[in-house]
């Protein structure tokens, strides 16, 4: 259940789910860990890309996290960064972006979906329908619902408080102690040539390619200190 506030990390999750289940078949179909674990990974890589690499990153359909063109090359403040979120997300929810005026970079690369399934240990198709639905999923709450929150683990908060959004970036202290715990990964997306690998369920590691969803799933472990789901959850 939601804070009395609004509609949080949870419910998004938990809806993006739904999403993922047509008519209510859980027969593999992702569960609520594998969506909380896809999350974080998308957290992770934006944290790279713009904590680490100072490199602006887009999320299809939802809005590209970037910085003011003048501290590329100084000390990150947190201050400096900001979400532009996608223009048809705003129309369509009928939103606004509080940081609308700020110049976006137009160098931004597209989030990497092949880092995102090396990091989740599952198929590139498979993190790219739970994207999706997140986005989706978040897409639906901020339309019918006063006050929405979705956490990036290690990286901030996303609000929609009446129908005005924003992105809350942790503290610089905050983000200069978890850097250390993120490894790095690639952010270009050229990858083509492993789509039907991904096609087949089998991930990059041949030493795991037979292995079942399920069992790559399985085997992921969710970093505690970055997790925003209930301990009740599993």
């Amino acid at each position: 259940m939601g804070p009395s506030r609004g509609y949080n990390s949870r419910d998004v999750l938990t809806s993006s789910v739904q999403l993922l289940q047509p008519n209510g078949k859980r027969k593999n179909s992702p569960t609520i860990e594998d969506v909380a674990t896809v999350w974080e990974g998308v957290s992770e890589l934006v944290y790279q890309s713009l904590v680490s690499q100072r490199k602006p990153i887009y999320i299809n359909n939802f809005g590209t996290f970037t910085f003011l063109p003048n501290n590329v090359q100084t000390q990150r403040n947190p201050e400096d960064d900001f979400l532009a979120m996608e223009a048809n997300f705003l129309t369509t929810t009928g939103t606004r972006n509080r940081r609308s005026g700020r110049p976006v970079s137009k160098s931004s690369s597209r989030l990497n979906l092949l880092s995102l399934s090396n990091i989740c240990r599952m198929p590139k198709l498979t993190c790219k329908r739970i994207l999706e639905a997140v986005v989706q999923s978040l897409h639906s709450a901020v339309s019918v619902h006063p006050w929405v929150e979705l956490t990036f683990p290690g990286l901030g908060v996303f609000q929609c408080k009446n129908k005005k959004c924003d992105f809350v970036f942790k503290l610089a202290n905050q983000v200069q102690e978890e850097e250390k715990a993120f490894p790095q990964h690639s952010l270009v997306d050229n990858s083509e040539e492993d789509e039907e690998n991904y096609e087949n369920g089998k991930s990059l590691d041949d030493e795991r390619s037979e292995e079942s969803i399920e069992s790559l799933a399985s085997k992921v472990l969710v970093p505690q200190k970055r997790s925003f789901l209930p301990p009740s959850v599993g």
